[in-house]
């Protein structure tokens, strides 16, 4: 399952100075990685009813999670490729999800936590661990960060990865909670679009 970031869009520049190291800007760009899909069963007689996750047999409790890593991200690109070697910082704005295909007529909370492992030194950290209320009203960009439930650590050194051009992958794990939960059909296939603000500060000769 591949997960690369598509082309960063929506250049902006935002700020222009002047001074004796000359000329500073900060860019930013909307990136999007492709969709992380998600999916898992239930058993025939649980669909159409509520259900108590907390309640059910720890197997079937985990048959309602998800994990996944995925595929090397990278933020080179080449309409970022002429300003990534001017970048004195990167800066993560915003983090924002979106949930596509959750089955109609579904309801669910989802619990999910997401950590970062960089490539090479495979030194791995902690960036988001929330729960996703009524997922199925999810459909529309809902912002994440600034929030709670995401690590302003994993943040920073997300920041620091970018401006280090270090390649990441992102680890993913998802779970079906709640104490009202309906599943209308026994295979459930959904996907969790994120989408990233972030801003480039160049320091342009």
């Amino acid at each position: 399952m591949q997960k690369r970031l598509l082309p960063l869009l929506s250049l902006l520049l935002v700020i222009w100075g002047c001074g004796e190291a000359g000329f500073q800007s900060d860019v930013s760009k909307g990136i999007e990685i492709d969709p992380i899909n998600v999916s898992f069963s239930v058993p025939a007689l649980l669909v159409n009813q509520t259900i108590n996750v907390a309640a059910l047999p720890q197997s079937q409790q985990d048959e309602l999670t998800t994990s996944e890593q995925t595929d090397l991200i990278e933020i080179s690109t080449d309409d970022f490729d002429d300003y990534i070697s001017d970048a004195e910082k990167f800066t993560v704005n915003e983090i924002t999800y979106r949930i596509d295909g959750f089955p109609t007529g579904s309801r669910a909370d989802l619990e999910l936590s997401i950590s970062v492992t960089l490539e090479g030194s495979q030194a791995t950290f902690d960036l988001i661990d929330t729960t996703i209320e009524d997922v199925q009203t999810k459909t529309t960009d809902v912002q994440l960060y600034p929030g709670t439930g995401v690590n302003a650590s994993g943040i920073a050194q997300l920041e620091t990865a970018l401006k280090d051009r270090s390649g990441f992958y992102l680890n993913i794990e998802v779970r079906v909670a709640g104490s009202d939960v309906v599943l209308t059909s026994e295979d459930v296939d959904f996907d969790i679009i994120f989408g990233f603000d972030v801003t480039a500060r160049l320091q342009l000769d």
